[in-house]
Formats: C-alpha cells, structure tokens, sequence
C-alpha cells in the first residue's frame, strides 16, 4: 500500500525556484527542453478571460504532470466555453436567482480571473475540451462522464510600481507554470507586438492573457527595458505565432490587484465527492472589521470532510479552522477537527484537514475561520466593475438565508443575514467565502470509468490492461477485495487484490486481457469488476469491462436513394447539389458520393450570412442491445474557422437535450467527397431513442462558403454476447464444527435460468468431475441479486477438492463456470457462538489449532447471504496466536449495533494468515434479539465462583458460579483428606450465571471443599457442613 503523492516533474532545479534573483530570460516553452505551454487557441466573443484562465491551469497540468498521470490523451486541454456558459455571473444561469437567468452579463461578452475562482471553488469545472466545449450553445452543466480538475490555490500578486515585489511573480511562474494577466489593447499602445500602456493614462484594462516568460532586458516603448512574454488567444497567425511582449512599466500587466498577476495551481483530477457553499459568486468583497466567521451547513450525504477552503484577503496571514458539531446558546460547541496555519498571498486557499471529520446523513456541521489580518471574504450582490470584453456594467445579485454566515464583532455571533450594509440592496445577500469539501465515506476508484478494449478476433487487444487505484477515504484502516464477474474467464486480476488500506492510503490493482479471449466469438463481450469495501461496505463500486472482438455490424443505413424523410429545417433539403456556390472555399458537389441525391443545406449555394443555428435532425433511430456505436457518414463541406462561422454534429437521446459530437476547429474547404467516423457510444450505447442531427450556423457577416452535403449515413455496432448469469460469487469452504463444505454463490442477474447442478472432482478438469446435488432451482429471468449455498456433507478436508457450476436454461441449453477449490482454513474451530449479553452480542470461539494466524475480523449482516451486505464490527484486527495446537479462546462484543427486539443478526469469522490471505468460517451465528432486558443477563467480566448459601448448612445448599463466555465447568466436592466425595457438574456451560444444589444427606458433619474447574482457571471455596 502506499499513499498517494503527485510529484512535480518540472526540471528547474530547487535552486533555481528559490534564489532571490531569478534568471534575467526565461520561457516555459522551453525549460531544459521541456515546453510547459499549451497550443495557442483562437477565442470566439468576449471570452479572453476563460482563455487566460485555462492557459494558466493547462500548463500547471502539464508542468506538474497530473493531465498525464491520469491517463489524459495529449497535452491539458480545458474547456473555456463550459466556464464562459456556466459561470454564474451572466444571463445564462444564475443559480442565486429564482428563475435562474435573465439578468446579469451578456454570454460572451466578458468576465474576470474572480469570476473564475468563482466557478472553479464551487467544483463547477474545470472540464476537458471534448466534455464541454460548446460556443454557440450551452453544453451539459454537469455530465458523469465529465474530468473534472479542481485548483486548489489561485493565488493574485502585484509587482508594486517600483517592480519590488516582480521576482515573486517570476518565481511563481517558474514554479508553477502560466500566470493569468491583463492589459488594455489599443493600437496607440503595441508597436511590433510589444505592448506599453503609461500608468498615467485612464484606460481600463480590455483583455486578459497570460504571462509565459520574460526578457529583463527587451527594450520597450517604456523608459526602461524589461518585458514579459505572453500568450494571447487570437490564433497563431496573429502576432510572434501567437505571442508578444508587454512591458513591466505597463499600467495593467502585473499591476492590476484582480488581473494583473493570477496563478491558478495546484490542479488535481476533482478529489472531493460535494463542496458545501453558501458564497455562490465567490469572493466579492471584504468586512476587513471582522476576523471570526463560521457557515452552517447540514450533511446530505454520509461523507467525510477532508478539506476547508477560503479566500484570504491579504498577503501574510495566519488562520485558524476548526469544524464544530453544534452551536447552540450562542456558542459553537463539540469541536471535531482544528487546524492553524500560514498563507503567504492573497487568494483562494484549499486546506486539507490532519483531522478529517466523519458525518452522517442530515448531520449539521460548522465550519470556523480566524485569520490574522485583511478581514474576511464575502458574496453579495455585486457591481462587476472589471469585465474583460464587456463595455457596460452590470448588477449581478446573490442571495442569502438565516442560519448560513455568522460572525464575531468581538462580543457575540451574530447572522450576517441581519447585517446592514451602506448600500441597503446588499442586505440579506451576502454569505462568508468558507467552504467544505468531502469525499464519500468508504473507499473510492480511479478512474472511474469502465475498461473498454478492442481487438480482431484471435487478438492481439488494446489497450491490454488497465490499473485502478483504490482510496480509503475512512479516518480509520477499511479490509477491502476486488473479483469480476466469474463467469468470464478472459480477464486477469492482479495486484492488490484483497487486503487493508489504511487511512488515507492507495492501493492499486491491475485487469488484464489474458490469452482466453483469443477464442471468443466477434461480438461485444462483457464482465463487472465489483470493488468491496468489506468494512462498511461505503464506496462498494461495480465497473464493466468491455471487449469488443472483430468488427461493428452496420445497423442502419441511409444511402440517400430515397428520401429518408428527416426534419429539414430552412433551406436544409434532400436532393440534387448543382455545384453552385463557392464563394470562398470550394463549390457544391454535383451529385452525391454514391448515386445523386445528398442531404444538404441549400442545395444551390452558399449559406447567408448573419444565419442563426439550422438543423437536419433525424427521425428516432433504436439503439436498444447495440454497443460500441460508430456514427459513419460522407460529407462535402465548406465552413469557415469557428471564430466566424459553425458547423456541428449533435446527438439527443430525447429530442430535447442535444450533446455536440463534432464542431469544425477550422476553415474546412472539401474539394472532394471525406468520410466521417464519430464515436458516439457513450450516447446511443442500449438506448432505445437516438436522435442525430446537422447543424449548419451561426455564421457571421463576412465570407460565405458552400455549407453541409451529407451522403451515405450508416451506423455501426457490435451485438451483445450475454451469458445465462452475472456471477459475482462462487466459493467452498470446509467447516469443521460440521464437518462439511459450504458452497455459496451470488447471481447478479439471470436470463431465463431454469436451475443449477453442482459437480466436484480431485483435479481441475471438468470432465473428471461427478455431480453431488440435484437441481437448486434457479429464478428465470431476473436483475435482481439471489444467494444461493450447498452443503457438501460428503468432503473431505485432507483431499483437494474442485467444484463446478452448471446453469441450464428454460430450454435445456447448459452453461458451466468454474473450477473453485475447497479453501479448508487456516484455523480449526470447535467453538462460534453469540449471545445477548449485557445488552449487547457478544461473541465466542474456540480454536483446536492455529497456523499462522495473524488475527481475527468479524462481520455483521442482517440476513445469512455472503459477505456481500456484512459489515466488519471490529476497528482494528483481533490478534491471532500464530502457530499452535493448543486451544485459545476469543471474544468480540458487537458495541455499535443498533437494534430492537426481535431482530435477527448473523455473524462471520474471518482469520487473516502471516500472508494476508483470508478465510471465512461457516455456517455463520446467529442471534436473535430478546423482547426484554431481564433476557439479557449481566455477565461477569472474569469466571467466578460464589460462596454456597447457606453456609454452614445441614443437608443442602445452593452452588452458583458465573461465566463471561461459553465454556467446560467441572464442579466437585472435596474432604480434609483431599479425596474426591462427589463430581456435581461436568459438563459445557453457556455464558451466564449458573445455580446447582449439592445434596449432602450422606455427608457426615465436617468441613469440605467445593472445586470449580474450566480450561483456564482453577477455583476452590471451603463448605461447612453441621447436624
């Protein structure tokens, strides 16, 4: 096991990042070799502040190497147009007014790096390129298959006007790659691509970019030579491909206190499962009077608090946070977690907790901050008054409830919702910038996605593997296990597959295609991987694995020979292009790529201008039982670069949410029929209404070109190949307390299952094998879970023993799965029992012999099935005694159960060996829960033996003793001489307390001992007898 780290691959040495006087050029496209940029973008709109943004998170991704590390394909590429639609601040959405949109910014037409940290602290992006980029329409808010990246600091700096403090910035760049930054473009300030805008002048700054490097030495039209190097989003043909220089002496580059000098680092694939908010715009201004404020906020989820975070408002501050159960009176009570330290510069700050608090769904939780110095950020409705792009300002408004934000004013806490503002339109908005983020309590998978692998019949298949990383996200070790679904045979488990992971910790485990899927059939072959937390059974998560063998069957066609009668919208037509058009770009076709009729958009020409979004959109196409599903269609197509004009492809699989598949990211000229691929499984894949559609628009009112010609549609997929069950489970364990072996199975599914026969053999060869049991009937069709166990009376634990499963259908047909071996355990009990004790279970063993046995974990679950719903009751393992053959005795006491009468529990064993591999003891105990308390007797903590009554006696009395777990009691009478008189008791005892009468009519006067004897213990008391 090992904790998860992510290293910094940058290859500036330490030394360099720390001296006091930074080289005078530097350039992160080209550090030791290394470039740390990513490609120059072309923006459309307003939205060079996005592109400053994600430029600045793209080459942290690349510099620290996370984008790799989690398997991304080429360099960081995020979406500014998710962040440009769904930011908050605009006319889109607005989730702090009811109805969500109306008022705000124009889409497109500006924002800032506040706005930003807006966006990324409430972990609404960022998003990959291919999850969200969509210009003209909004894409999909949130989408499971989206990568989310969360910025854990976004820091903002200021060179000072004597450029005091420009080396913090250079240091920063180096260390943690591209900066966001901003300027004022105006043609009387750049000279050969070298911008200089006086400080004296008025103008405010108009664009953001993003510093890359810089040259002390680059004379400007400043005073003084001394420049830095940016990147701008105007395309690589603009500018030094792409890049140019601004001053140091700038008035905005640097300078700006919001836009000047903006890191956004730190930047991990999304770690937190909720970010809990009452600051939906982020931070908006400050109550620098206050230094104490807490939010309140009530769990909705069983989840874990990792981390607090928070925007400090100055430079040089110390906190404080602290996480409280309860605030009642006036006073946050019950602290759970506390943590103090340091941050250098102003900004966003996420600080991940030493102490991480457990909650329980419908949990009210509070989240304390004290910090030193600058006051404490907040959102309130708000005149943005810097937003690069727009040429207006605009009211952009919050809302806010009691019971959210409270602060200190020295005395008492008081509701920020009471609070007067000087502009009494901020009341009852503003909420305290304090968030926390959680994980999902258990354990959690990475990636998160299913294997997906294809290949030619008889193979080879790539990819051939995949690694998964486990997390345990408890505050205390989980035992964990991953197993697929048994009845295929073609993948390979290794790794950590079963264990414990500590707290914190990673473990990883690795799924490989082995050599049996060179004889599958061609079609689409599919297993589950269930990954389970054995402890509590929190973040217990299934995963498919795909196998896509040969190749996708067509499906559907259109072939254009007829009309396929689909929606044309506008000029949008089914016929005969006439090579018309072509005013910029090449003309239409004259026929189609096979026969003469196309689909197309104005079949005699150009589109217009100024055209506003057009659609072909087909009719529903069924989808259902196909997987893999390619979309394959020819096209001619003439459309200029996106910055102007659009084509797209989208998909729906309800007519009304559209999903783009494919836009142009350029001018795109066809001379000559190109075909199409678009893989759109994540989609249509098993859905019964699929939708596609052509768009053709915006378009601009420049250049025109020829637009869309569709010829020859088809999709194709591959056809399921299913088996009879899902099988998650098959195991056989030899019991020795009753000498028999337990097969247990679990279904996940069944398809038409008529029953099941079981066969055993000594050798792992089916055709050896001899069946034992008559028909278990099965359950038909069904997607529900069964349980289903044999007993095998006949085993022998000193023989190897294989078993095999047999399914037959309704109509006869047999599928077998197989082999499992007898597992026979490491221990050999004689003794499992529970009991109601002291209000509590309260469980027993005995051990005849042990080999290496590390220790023990117990299991709770409210029916007899496998494991698969129990949950471990111990916190930490209970010791073993390694290696012996002498007896040992255990007990557990189940502390937490919850329970009423009549309840009935049923609990496992687990014994761990030296080599951590588990084995579990049947048939499980069970236990049910008496009506009454006087049904649960109170037990001594030791055995014990009462003095008789009476005593002295005459011919009578009364013996009582008291165990504190089951056990062999011999009980016997004494003389002086030490000769045995009588043996009252010999025999097994459960826990409790126990009476028996010694009668002493033969007895003669005199003074005796009565003797209790147990495998641990010895115990004597002296009688006294008188007639």
């Amino acid at each position: 096991m090992k904790k998860t780290v992510f290293c910094t691959v940058i290859l500036l040495a330490a030394a360099i990042f720390l001296q006091a006087d930074p080289p005078a050029t530097f350039d992160l496209r080209d550090v030791g070799g290394q470039n740390y940029v990513t490609t120059i973008k072309n923006q459309q709109g307003g939205t060079c502040w996005t592109h400053g943004a994600m430029a600045s998170i793209e080459g942290n991704l690349m510099m620290t190497g996370v984008w790799t590390a989690n398997g991304e394909i080429g360099e960081p590429n995020l979406a500014e147009y998710h962040l440009d639609w769904w930011n908050g601040f605009n006319q889109h959405n607005n989730d702090d007014i009811t109805p969500p949109s109306g008022s705000g910014l124009e889409v497109h037409q500006g924002g800032d790096y506040r706005v930003t940290a807006a966006y990324l602290s409430r972990g609404e992006g960022a998003v990959r390129d291919i999850d969200g980029q969509s210009y003209s329409s909004p894409p999909a808010r949130y989408e499971p298959s989206y990568h989310y990246y969360y910025v854990n600091d976004i820091e903002w700096y200021v060179a000072g006007s004597d450029l005091s403090n420009i080396n913090t910035i250079k240091n920063k760049v180096m260390e943690n790659g591209v900066m966001g930054t901003c300027l004022c473009y105006a043609s009387q300030y750049i000279s050969n691509y070298i911008h200089y805008q006086p400080p004296t002048t008025t103008d405010d700054p108009n664009h953001a970019v993003a510093i890359i490097g810089w040259d002390d030495n680059k004379v400007t039209q400043a005073p003084l030579p001394g420049a830095w190097l940016c990147k701008n989003s105007w395309g690589a043909s603009w500018g030094l491909s792409g890049y140019f220089w601004i001053s140091y002496y700038d008035k905005h580059c640097g300078q700006n206190p919001e836009m000047g000098a903006v890191s956004l680092y730190n930047a991990v694939l999304q770690p937190y499962s909720k970010i809990y908010y009452h600051d939906y715009h982020g931070w908006r201004d400050t109550l620098t009077q206050y230094n104490e404020a807490f939010n309140k906020f009530i769990a909705q989820d069983d989840e874990i608090i990792q981390a607090v975070s928070f925007f400090s408002a100055v430079d040089n501050i110390d906190y404080t946070i602290k996480i409280y159960d309860d605030f009642q009176s006036g006073s946050l009570q019950n602290e759970l977690s506390s943590q103090t330290g340091f941050i250098e510069y102003t900004g966003l700050h996420t600080i991940t907790l030493d102490t991480p608090v457990t909650l329980n769904n419908g949990n009210d939780f509070y989240v304390y901050l004290l910090v030193s110095d600058g006051g404490l950020a907040i959102d309130r409705t708000s005149d943005v008054p810097v937003l690069l792009g727009a040429d207006y300002r605009t009211i952009v408004e919050s809302s806010a409830n009691p019971d959210e934000s409270f602060y200190n004013d020295g005395f008492s806490w008081h509701d920020l919702y009471d609070y007067n503002f000087s502009n009494p339109t901020w009341d009852e908005t503003a909420n305290f910038c304090i968030k926390a983020l959680t994980k999902e309590r258990g354990i959690s998978i990475k990636p998160e996605e299913s294997f997906n692998s294809s290949g030619p019949a008889g193979g080879p298949f790539a990819p051939s593997e995949i690694t998964y990383s486990i997390i345990n996200n408890e505050a205390s070790t989980v035992s964990f296990e991953v197993s697929h679904d048994l009845t295929c045979d073609w993948i390979t488990l290794s790794g950590d597959v079963f264990g414990s992971i500590a707290s914190g910790d990673t473990t990883e485990v690795i799924v490989q295609i082995n050599s049996n899927a060179n004889i599958l059939t061609e079609g689409l072959h599919s297993s589950s991987l269930y990954f389970t937390n054995l402890t509590n059974h929190y973040g217990d998560t299934t995963l498919e694995v795909r196998l896509a063998v040969g190749e996708p069957i067509l499906h559907y066609s259109w072939y254009m020979d007829t009309n396929p009668n689909w929606d044309n919208e506008d000029q949008w037509a089914f016929g005969q292009p006439t090579g018309g058009g072509g005013q910029h770009g090449g003309p239409d076709p004259t026929t189609g790529y096979t026969g003469d009729n196309v689909l197309g958009y104005n079949l005699y020409g150009d589109y217009p201008n100024n055209l506003s979004e057009t659609n072909l959109t087909s009719t529903a196409i069924d989808c259902s039982d196909m997987f893999g599903i390619t979309l394959k269609f020819w096209r001619w197509l003439g459309v200029e670069q996106p910055a102007y004009d659009h084509a797209y492809v989208r998909i729906s699989t309800d007519g009304t949410n559209w999903y783009t598949i494919w836009e142009n990211s350029e001018t795109i000229e066809d001379y000559a029929w190109t075909q199409m691929e678009l893989d759109i499984s994540d989609y249509a894949d098993d859905q019964s209404e699929v939708y596609l559609r052509w768009v053709m628009g915006e378009t601009d009112g420049g250049w025109t070109y020829c637009g869309w010609n569709i010829d020859d549609i088809e999709i194709f997929a591959y056809d399921e190949i299913s088996e009879p069950i899902e099988l998650s489970h098959f195991s056989a364990t030899y019991s020795y307390p009753t000498e028999s072996a337990y097969l247990n199975w679990t279904t996940l599914s069944e398809n038409d299952v008529f029953g099941f026969f079981l066969y055993r053999s000594e050798t792992d060869d089916f055709a050896t094998s001899i069946k034992i049991s008559s028909l278990i009937p099965g359950h038909g069709t069904t997607s529900e879970p069964n349980y289903y166990e044999y007993i095998d009376y006949t085993a022998d634990p000193a023989l190897q023993y294989y078993y095999w499963l047999e399914v037959v259908d309704i109509g006869g047909t047999t599928s077998v799965y197989g082999s499992t071996d007898l597992i026979v355990p490491n221990c050999i009990l004689s003794t499992f029992t529970v009991q109601y004790l002291n209000c509590k279970p309260t469980l027993y063993w005995v051990t005849q012999t042990e080999i290496d046995n590390l220790g023990w974990n117990v299991y709770r679950s409210i029916n007899n099935e496998y494991l698969a719903n129990a949950e471990m009751i111990n916190i930490d393992l209970i010791p073993g005694n390694g290696t012996t053959t002498q007896p040992h005795s255990y007990i557990c006491e189940d502390i937490n159960v919850e329970v009423v009468s009549g309840d009935v529990l049923y609990y496992w064993l687990e014994s761990i060996d030296f080599g951590g591999n588990p084995y579990i003891y049947y048939p499980p105990a069970q236990l049910t829960i008496p009506v009454s308390a006087e049904e649960s007797p109170i037990i001594y903590d030791t055995v014990t033996l009462h003095q008789n009554f009476p005593n002295p006696f005459k011919t009578s009395t009364q013996i009582s003793f008291s165990l504190p777990h089951p056990d062999k009691v011999k009980i016997q009478i004494y003389n002086l001489k030490g000769q045995l008189v009588e043996t009252l008791l010999n025999e097994n005892k459960p826990a409790g307390s126990h009476t028996l009468e010694w009668n002493a009519e033969n007895a003669s006067s005199g003074i005796y001992f009565m003797k209790l004897l147990t495998k641990e213990k010895t115990f004597v008391k002296k009688l006294i007898i008188i007639k």
